[in-house]
């Protein structure tokens, strides 16, 4: 049987905290370093983040949180151009 840190043979598998316990975190479907990325081109284009998400909206129907990495990659391109 797999022990646990401290050896004591009881078995525990790891909890993954919910939204409820942490509601001021955001979940993303991106990655962390694609969020990054938005989150800098919208400050150095002094863009209005209403505008990214109009963008995500019209172009994929989802919000910017809820865009996968495929998807992101291609908005991150698109902005780009």
């Amino acid at each position: 049987m797999p022990q646990n840190p401290n050896g004591n043979g009881h078995w525990h598998p790891r909890r993954v905290p919910s939204l409820q316990e942490h509601p001021g975190r955001e979940t993303w479907a991106c990655s962390r370093k694609q969020r990054k990325l938005l989150f800098r081109f919208i400050a150095k284009c002094n863009l209005d983040w209403s505008v990214i998400e109009r963008i995500a909206l019209e172009r994929f129907g989802k919000t910017l949180r809820t865009l996968n990495q495929p998807q992101a990659r291609e908005l991150i391109r698109a902005l780009h151009e």
